[in-house]
């Protein structure tokens, strides 16, 4: 490298012309120039380059882009570049991020690269080269960078308070856990009338006897204490009118669907699932 004399530079800064020799190929005019930290991850980014070349419909790298990969599994760790005011706001996040990565069990937060300043071009590919999301405390990221990261698709997280960042970034983290499920009964119905059975939805009359009956929730009838169906309600009515629910203590007419021999005494159990 050398400048507009032909004296050899070791560096060179903004706006200084430079003459640059040694490159394996010929850049087009108007390519840009990027300086990387070191050869490994030159590297990473000239294959995710050559990549998006192949299929560019990989470079959508938003936080919320990379959560809704995790709820996909598609996503199975969080890659995070962390930059920041000072070298102690550095350490202090770094560390308080090890924390939130090792209290949520089953999932990988890695800080790829940690430094002081604002978000630069470099921080950009090194995000497009590993799926990582920027997040950026007490710093101001500039125009160019911005409308730079806007064209690779990568999203700038900017802080000025340390628990916004940590909370996002642990909610990231527990969307990276299988969720666990458990089944929660919401009541139970009796059968005293039986309207229409055979193909099709069955239509009963029940009595609530507890809990809450709503239309479209996961139902099975139980008979001498034996499951004789697994369905959903199709349709709910009070008298002539459609309704969402029915609380305990009132009749309705009860639509199970696909439900072929539907009798009096027979017990509706409503029941779903929710998360643990």
């Amino acid at each position: 490298m050398a400048d507009f004399r032909g004296e050899r530079l070791r560096e060179a800064g903004p706006s200084t012309p430079v003459e640059i020799t040694g490159l394996e190929e010929v850049p087009a005019a108007g390519d840009r120039f990027t300086v990387m930290p070191d050869e490994h991850a030159l590297r990473v980014v000239l294959k995710e380059r050559k990549d998006r070349e192949i299929d560019p419909g990989t470079r959508r790298l938003s936080l919320d882009e990379i959560l809704a990969g995790i709820s996909l599994g598609e996503v199975k760790e969080l890659n995070v570049i962390l930059k920041a005011d000072v070298q102690g706001s550095v350490e202090a996040i770094r560390g308080a991020l090890e924390k939130v990565g090792g209290s949520v069990t089953g999932t990988t937060l890695r800080v790829l690269y940690d430094a002081v300043g604002a978000p630069t071009d470099t921080d950009i590919n090194l995000a497009v080269a590993s799926r990582a999301v920027i997040v950026a405390f007490n710093v101001r990221t500039t125009s160019n960078v911005k409308t730079f990261a806007e064209s690779q698709g990568v999203e700038i997280r900017e802080y000025q308070i340390i628990y916004n960042l940590l909370d996002d970034l642990e909610t990231a983290l527990r969307g990276l856990v299988e969720p666990t499920f458990r089944e929660v009964v919401f009541g139970h119905a009796e059968v005293r009338a039986v309207f229409r059975a055979g193909k099709g939805e069955a239509i009963v009359g029940a009595f609530v006897r507890d809990g809450l009956i709503r239309r479209g929730t996961a139902a099975r009838v139980i008979r001498g204490g034996e499951v004789v169906y697994n369905g959903r309600i199709g349709s709910l009515r009070r008298f002539k009118d459609d309704v969402r629910e029915v609380a305990a203590g009132y009749e309705c007419g009860l639509g199970l669907e696909n439900c072929p021999d539907p009798r009096v005494g027979d017990v509706v159990e409503i029941f779903g699932r929710e998360r643990v």
